[in-house]
């Protein structure tokens, strides 16, 4: 008995160790949150290996997973009929190269109604195969593929009640302040719950040219600047007072809306977790409407920041470009 238990023991730590050839980071994530709010973790996954890796396709592919837990050993009350945790599968073999990085975000709160205390979170991926299923078709011949397990560190989170006009918002819309976005930025436009609402607008926004800012290329922006058949600025569509009744706002109205609404939350939540964004998206409007002082200042206020993201990143290749268009002074 005692040797079989050293064997498990053994194989574990042999398939634990054979999950180093990958690396989990969680990159991001807020270390509290209130009621209603999500709680968006963004985990980076690496190949450290220095060599290509094959991950199986199929039901014995790779496993992502969110463990999540309260710290007080309490059950957590699921409100949508869903797996406990997130699974994710590739349905064909797939290399990972030797330099592969992907990022992977999740909103852990989302199916969840969940009473405010702290929670510990890890992130988990994991691939395990039966010997007769070792092996999968990759670029035509059967090859072997990744198997193991990998485990983030363990982070803690704490999940709070919301106070104040968030309070009020929340007990407006009944604990779901997320479910009406445009009554939300009408009534509390300097609620948290504000600031989700109009990045998840300016997400999503399928029209123009920028749908989402850390998608337009800097370089491809530019071009677009002085050219009468690209819109820079999108319309922007509202559900009017009557049911089934719709307004448009036109490219420059709908920037006017956008912006004021932007800087509320930067003045009210200058700590909101994709504060870079809605700057990126800030300055952006204010350079396709030739407002280049307004535009470079807020480039500069993302330029300057301590972290790194691709708003970030962005921000500082548009400095480069006004200043090589002559469009700001050099600092």
């Amino acid at each position: 008995m005692f040797k079989k238990l050293i064997l498990i023991i053994l194989l574990f730590s042999i398939n634990y160790l054979k999950g180093a050839e990958l690396e989990i980071k969680i990159a991001h994530y807020p270390k509290e949150v209130i009621k209603g709010e999500p709680c968006n973790i963004r985990v980076t996954i690496s190949n450290v290996s220095g060599k290509e890796i094959i991950i199986a396709g199929g039901f014995y592919g790779l496993d992502k997973e969110f463990i999540v837990k309260r710290a007080d050993g309490r059950k957590r009350k699921e409100i949508i009929s869903e797996l406990e945790n997130f699974y994710t599968k590739e349905y064909e073999a797939k290399a990972l190269s030797s330099d592969f990085k992907s990022d992977f975000t999740e909103n852990i709160f989302e199916r969840y109604d969940d009473e405010a205390g702290e929670f510990i979170v890890q992130f988990k991926i994991s691939s395990y195969i039966k010997e007769a299923w070792s092996g999968s078709i990759y670029k035509g011949e059967k090859v072997k593929t990744w198997t193991g397990v990998v485990y983030s560190e363990e982070i803690h989170i704490f999940l709070k009640e919301p106070t104040e006009i968030d309070k009020e918002a929340y007990d407006y819309f009944e604990g779901h302040p997320l479910w009406k976005k445009e009554d939300l930025l009408d009534k509390y436009s300097t609620s948290i719950y504000a600031g989700w609402a109009l990045w998840a607008r300016i997400k999503s926004h399928g029209g123009g040219f920028m749908g989402e800012p850390s998608n337009a290329e800097p370089e491809k922006y530019f071009q677009c600047l002085h050219n009468p058949n690209c819109s820079l600025l999108y319309e922007e569509q509202f559900a009017g007072e009557k049911k089934d009744e719709w307004k448009i706002l036109r490219a420059e109205k709908a920037a006017e809306w956008r912006d004021n609404k932007i800087r509320i939350i930067l003045q009210y939540h200058p700590d909101f977790m994709y504060a870079d964004e809605l700057r990126l998206r800030l300055a952006m409007d204010y350079l396709a409407l030739d407002n280049y002082e307004e535009a470079s200042s807020e480039f500069n206020k993302l330029a300057d920041l301590s972290f790194d993201s691709i708003a970030i990143k962005r921000a500082k290749k548009y400095l480069s470009l006004m200043k090589d268009h002559a469009l700001i002074k050099t600092r």
